[in-house]
């Protein structure tokens, strides 16, 4: 961590605080702490990050959802649902300026709708949820037997049948 607190101190010296730069130096400072269960210190990381890169990049750039999703599933892990389900949709909304069929997108709709599946009772939502990343995989040529799609059919499933003992 050392290495990177020293990386960090010389990059704010000669590029200054909002460079990019300075926004991989704090993710990967938050991925170390996220890998040793330091939630804490990996979510301050995060924030700081999403600081950087919003002043360098903007809002709407992918770097920017790329962190709002690790930073969702910290909230995530911590059983903050409501906040972990509003920062996946900005992220998704920022996938999807970018581009509405993209990979990235369905994987972004099955993260949303299997937190809902696991933590709230819309189960009707997850299914929407997990039927538009099915759609965006077969649109991308994604075969049936590749672990993103079948992880997604297995979800689904899940989600039909626990929909189907609710209606009983």
């Amino acid at each position: 961590m050392q290495f990177y607190r020293d990386a960090l101190r010389v990059t704010k010296q000669v590029l200054g605080r909002s460079h990019r730069n300075i926004a991989s130096i704090l993710y990967n400072m938050g991925l170390v702490h996220l890998q040793c269960c330091q939630y804490d210190k990996a979510s301050k990381m995060f924030k700081d990050t999403l600081r950087v890169q919003r002043e360098a990049l903007g809002d709407f750039h992918i770097d920017v959802a790329l962190t709002l999703e690790v930073l969702g599933g910290i909230y995530e892990r911590r059983r903050k649902i409501e906040k972990a389900l509003q920062l996946y949709h900005k992220a998704l909304r920022i996938r999807q300026t970018v581009s509405s069929n993209d990979i990235c997108v369905a994987i972004a709709l099955d993260r949303i709708g299997k937190c809902k599946l696991n933590f709230t009772v819309d189960v009707r939502e997850s299914i929407e949820y997990f039927d538009e990343a099915l759609q965006i995989y077969r649109i991308n040529g994604v075969e049936e037997d590749n672990p993103l799609v079948l992880q997604v059919i297995h979800n689904l499933s899940k989600a039909n049948m626990l929909e189907e003992e609710h209606l009983r």
